[in-house]
């Protein structure tokens, strides 16, 4: 689901920005090598929410979400604001990050929770909402390139 988020914010909400001549982004080509490492940190970082609902006994979705936004916000977002007072980052751009972090910690806790509670009979639960999650991506994607 946090791929599914990333996607729909990155390549759907803000095509366009990655298209445009920004000295502080990598080129598509080269950030594309590197996306695997903020998979394998994501993966990380989902162990670590899962672990950290666990041992806190965080059972209710809506709680889980608020524990997943609120450690995206301490471990990703505020990292971004510190490093954005050094480093050439469109504010705007930085504020979408930021919020893109949140939401997906949100739905990474949330995600946690119900496959916790459901079991595997929760992937099924997910998995349309991944496909359409992914979809929507793409479509925004193609709607904002051809405006």
């Amino acid at each position: 689901m946090v791929l599914a988020v990333d996607l729909f914010v990155n390549a759907g909400l803000l095509v366009n920005v990655y298209d445009g001549e920004d000295s502080a982004l990598l080129s598509n080509v080269e950030a594309a090598k590197r996306i695997p490492v903020a998979y394998a940190v994501w993966a990380v970082q989902m162990a670590a929410l899962q672990w950290l609902l666990t041992r806190l006994d965080v059972r209710r979705l809506a709680s889980a979400a608020a524990y997943g936004a609120t450690a995206s916000l301490l471990s990703g977002g505020l990292s971004l604001v510190a490093l954005w007072t050094i480093v050439r980052l469109d504010p705007l751009l930085t504020v979408a990050w930021i919020v893109a972090a949140v939401v997906e910690g949100a739905v990474a806790g949330a995600t946690l929770a119900h496959l916790s509670q459901a079991g595997a009979r929760g992937l099924r639960s997910i998995a349309p909402l991944v496909l359409v999650v992914v979809i929507a991506a793409f479509v925004l994607q193609n709607v904002l390139k051809a405006g």
